[in-house]
């Protein structure tokens, strides 16, 4: 059984959802006239704090923890092949990340595609040398990338936090992409080997490699999705560096194959990706599960297709998403509890 929150609870996980912060006096004035009962009523008051600037933290929350940005925390890399890597570097990632998202959300279109389309990002002297651009000055800057920069997942901040300290990462930034892009269950078989063959003369590169470690049957099922999708990002190193060769000096392969067609690099692989209802209806669930700070249940499929379908509908507003999800019954209903005999 379900009951539906009091108009004070109603209140304060509003505010603590938009804002993350107590309810204000025109919220507590509402619970206490009774004017925070109906959907109605509470989108009015979810439209007023979608627009307030503290509702910045919520959308560049949410994507930090969408990107796993939480790594960059602890990424570190080694001196001798990254020696432009440093902490200040990564906090421009996050900084960068950040007022790539506020301005798509905030000043910009609010659209779903944007995200993974828009060119557009800001720099500072540190980014410019990332992204081989020429030093623009002290502060920040906002900028045009070229077309092999299209949105959030060309970025250092993903492609850094999805990396390791000596090399890219193919297989992290491909099961990323499946699992929190497009919501495919991925789970290793037990007792898995990992450790890939050694580098040789024939073997010479991170594709063939993974290709000769893939003889375990329960193995290939997930890495002919994961492998095509994390070899397109590897013309971006270890800190999102463009490069066309790999470290030894073999020329870049970032073609791939998918169900849904072929692509030559990261940028084609993400056209065709972000512009699928696939892609939208997963960014619905993980915006779900954020709000509700709990994982989708069967429970939940009814609502999850509702509020992807208007997600969809509405061309990817990422605003209205967000509003929508207050309007739920998982947001203003719980369980109830029985009372004993």
């Amino acid at each position: 059984n379900i009951e539906h929150l009091d108009q004070y609870a109603i209140a304060s996980r509003l505010s603590y959802f938009f804002l993350n912060t107590t309810p204000d006096e025109v919220l507590l004035n509402a619970a206490a006239n009774g004017t925070l009962g109906t959907r109605m009523e509470v989108r009015e008051h979810a439209n007023r704090m979608a627009n307030d600037p503290r509702f910045l933290t919520t959308l560049t929350g949410f994507h930090d923890d969408w990107l796993d940005l939480y790594t960059l925390g602890t990424a570190s890399r080694d001196e001798s092949l990254y020696p432009t890597f440093t902490e200040d570097l990564l906090t421009s990632m996050q900084t960068e990340n950040d007022l790539f998202i506020s301005e798509v959300i905030w000043s910009g279109s609010l659209k779903f595609e944007d995200l993974f389309f828009s060119q557009t990002t800001w720099v500072n002297s540190e980014l410019a040398e990332i992204y081989g651009m020429s030093d623009p000055g002290p502060g920040w800057h906002r900028v045009e990338l070229d077309e092999s920069r299209p949105g959030i997942l060309t970025r250092g901040a993903f492609l850094t936090s999805h990396a390791y300290r000596g090399a890219s990462a193919p297989i992290k930034r491909g099961a990323f992409v499946l699992k929190d892009m497009l919501c495919e269950e991925l789970a290793a078989p037990p007792d898995v080997n990992t450790v890939l063959p050694e580098e040789t003369a024939e073997i010479n590169n991170i594709r063939d490699r993974l290709a000769a470690h893939q003889t375990d049957s329960s193995c290939i099922s997930c890495h002919e999705k994961i492998d095509p999708i994390g070899f397109a990002f590897e013309n971006y190193d270890a800190i999102g560096v463009w490069r066309t060769e790999w470290e030894n000096g073999v020329p870049i392969d970032a073609t791939g194959d998918l169900d849904m067609g072929s692509f030559d690099n990261a940028a084609e692989l993400i056209a065709m990706l972000a512009t699928t209802d696939t892609a939208k209806e997963c960014y619905t669930k993980r915006w779900f599960e954020y709000a509700m700070g709990r994982p989708a249940e069967s429970e939940d499929l009814c609502t999850l297709d509702q509020l992807s379908r208007r997600f969809i509908n509405t061309d990817g507003n990422i605003r209205n998403l967000v509003v929508d999800l207050a309007m739920t019954d998982a947001f203003l209903y719980r369980f109830a509890q029985e009372t004993e005999q």
